[in-house]
């Protein structure tokens, strides 16, 4: 069972590293920060879990003794993962210099602790006791740095305070967009984001919990332990690698100052993009979809998403939104609002929908809020849906 459970701490230091490289190879293709973050996140945690199984396994001396010393970089974790999710959500999200501000936590201890571990490692414990002297058990040989690993447990532990803290305020901040769009895809996506963050803090909290939770390793509590920590790491691999940011701009940001009578200028990436589609392949994805949406009527749908379309028409989501953003210079979302609209004004003349109250007749269009299918309504014919039935009643 300790070979077992001991592989799968391995496991999880060696699978990291992987998806650090493979973020890095999406980081080069795609040129998005939130991939680059997403890398040097996954690469933190992959470094934190191998040394945690050096401690917990003692292999080498000179690495357990300094094992407080290189877990200091733990304080990257959080910075990290918050970062990521920053710049998935965050429009228009660059690298700010006061961004290294979430590292001097790092920085400090690092530097702090440094010499410490020198002089440890020296051998020179003339200079403890003038420089640490306080920190140390002198009465408990063997114990030095308990209190400093304590201490850098208890730091921790007020650094995921605080970012759960950050991430309440940034999850609010983007509700309150999100709920000015009314977009589902958006909501999904913030959900999701939710739920893994809760699951973060989760992983969090068992790798603290573990230095003072007495576990054998070559019991079935270590490897239940390490197989959660390894759930929940493979978990946040996959939202790394499944989400990507730019497709979720385009959805929750497109509207964003932007007026939806001109073509959106798209960023180099997109024009990148736009480039490699050749102009048949263009000429015949924008009449694929145009007679798919005449023939089928998918925006009939309340939760119609942008991957439902591009599935059905085998094309990539990021091709085909660019495209509609290019062709018919509007983000996804209005294009879709534009043909409810266009459905609303059918049902409007349409005499058995008289009786429809305007929440029955925008619920048939497609709309999933009043709110949304006022605003969109407002939008496409310059009047409320209510005043354009009422000038319409007017006529007959």
């Amino acid at each position: 069972m300790e070979i077992f459970n001991h592989s799968l701490w391995l496991l999880i230091s060696y699978q990291n590293l992987g998806f650090f490289i493979l973020g890095l190879y999406f980081y080069l293709t795609e040129r998005s920060i939130a991939r680059l973050i997403y890398s040097f996140f996954m690469l933190s945690f992959g470094a934190n879990i191998f040394l945690f199984h050096i401690h917990l396994f003692e292999h080498t001396r000179g690495l357990t003794i300094l094992f407080p010393l290189l877990l200091t970089t733990v304080f990257s974790i959080a910075p990290l993962y918050y970062l990521h999710m920053k710049s998935m959500l965050v429009y228009k999200y660059r690298f700010e210099v006061n961004e290294i501000l979430h590292f001097v936590p790092l920085m400090v201890s690092a530097i702090t602790l440094a010499p410490f571990w020198y002089l440890i490692t020296a051998n020179r414990p003339e200079y403890l006791d003038l420089i640490y002297g306080m920190f140390l058990l002198k009465k408990q040989p063997g114990h030095q740095t308990f209190l400093i690993e304590t201490g850098i447990v208890a730091l921790l532990i007020i650094q995921c305070i605080y970012y759960i803290i950050r991430f309440h305020q940034l999850f609010v901040a983007i509700h309150r967009d999100e709920r000015k769009q009314g977009n589902t895809m958006v909501t999904n996506f913030l959900n999701t984001s939710k739920l893994f963050t809760f699951s973060f803090f989760m992983l969090m909290a068992l790798i603290i919990a573990r230095n003072y939770v007495v576990l054998d390793e070559k019991s079935l509590s270590g490897t239940l332990y390490i197989l959660a920590v390894l759930s929940l790491n493979i978990g946040h691999a996959y939202f790394g690698i499944r989400f990507s940011d730019s497709d979720l701009k385009l959805q929750l940001y497109a509207d964003k100052k932007t007026d939806d009578s001109h073509p959106q200028q798209l960023g180099e990436a997109e024009k990148q993009a736009l480039d490699a589609i050749s102009d048949t392949l263009r000429a015949e994805l924008i009449e694929n979809l145009e007679t798919y949406f005449l023939e089928h009527k998918p925006y009939l749908n309340s939760k119609l998403r942008l991957e439902d379309i591009a599935q059905e028409l085998q094309t990539n989501t990021r091709y085909l939104s660019i495209i509609i953003n290019n062709h018919y210079g509007k983000n996804f979302t209005s294009f879709i609002n534009d043909y409810r609209c266009k459905r609303v004004v059918e049902l409007f003349h349409h005499d058995e929908y008289d009786d429809y109250s305007m929440d029955g007749i925008a619920e048939s269009a497609g709309f999933h809020s009043r709110s949304t299918f006022v605003a969109a309504f407002k939008k496409f014919s310059g009047k409320l849906p209510s005043v354009y039935r009422n000038e319409l009643r007017a006529r007959k």
